[in-house]
C-alpha cells in the first residue's frame, strides 16, 4: 500500500520496473534512482506449481559502479548455451520507465487541454449553432464545361444564362 501512495509519473524514481526474462525464467527489478535486483530461479525450487524461489543478486546505485552488472549464461530449450548482459536489461528498464512517465504526463496534459480550453470552445460553437439561423444554400448556377478543342487547338466556350 505504501508503494501506491508514493508512486508518481512526475517522479520516475518512485516507480518500480519488473521484467520477467523469458530466456531463463529470471526476474529483473529496477527501483529507486538506479537500484537493481536480479533473481534467478533457485535450483531447489519447483517451478511446476507456480511457487518459485529466487536467488537474488543486489546492485545498489548502479550508476556509481565501476564495473558491468554482469553476464548471465543459461541453457535454452534446445540445449544450446546462451547468454545475455544485465547491463542491457538495466538500460532498457531505465528507458522504459522514462518513456512510460513521459507518455502518461503528455496524455494527462492533452486530456486536460481537451477538457479545458478546447472543451470550452466546443461549448461556444455549440451555443453559436443554436443562436444562428440555419444557412440557406445558394441557388445553384449552371456550369457549362468548355467544349472539345477544335483542330487548331482553340476552345469554344458556350454562353450560359448564369450571372
Amino acid at each position: 500500500m505504501e508503494y501506491l501512495k508514493h508512486a508518481s509519473v512526475f517522479n520516475p524514481e518512485s516507480l518500480e520496473i519488473v521484467a520477467c526474462i523469458e530466456a531463463d525464467g529470471s526476474v529483473f527489478t529496477l527501483s529507486g534512482e538506479c537500484n537493481v535486483r536480479h533473481g534467478k530461479v533457485s535450483s531447489g525450487s519447483n517451478g511446476d506449481d507456480g511457487d518459485k524461489g529466487y536467488d537474488w543478486s543486489v546492485f545498489d546505485n548502479v550508476e556509481e559502479m565501476d564495473r558491468a552488472l554482469g553476464r548471465v549464461s543459461y541453457i535454452d530449450v534446445e540445449g544450446n548455451e546462451r547468454e545475455y548482459w544485465l547491463d542491457s536489461i538495466y538500460e532498457e528498464a531505465l528507458t522504459t520507465r522514462e518513456s512510460y512517465c513521459t507518455s502518461m504526463i503528455s496524455a494527462a496534459f492533452i486530456l486536460k487541454e481537451v477538457k479545458g480550453p478546447l472543451g470550452q470552445k466546443r461549448k461556444q460553437y455549440a451555443s453559436l449553432n443554436q443562436t444562428m439561423p440555419p444557412v440557406q444554400p445558394a441557388s445553384m448556377q449552371s456550369f457549362v464545361p468548355p467544349s472539345k478543342p477544335s483542330l487548331d487547338g482553340t476552345f469554344s466556350v458556350p454562353q450560359s444564362n448564369a450571372h
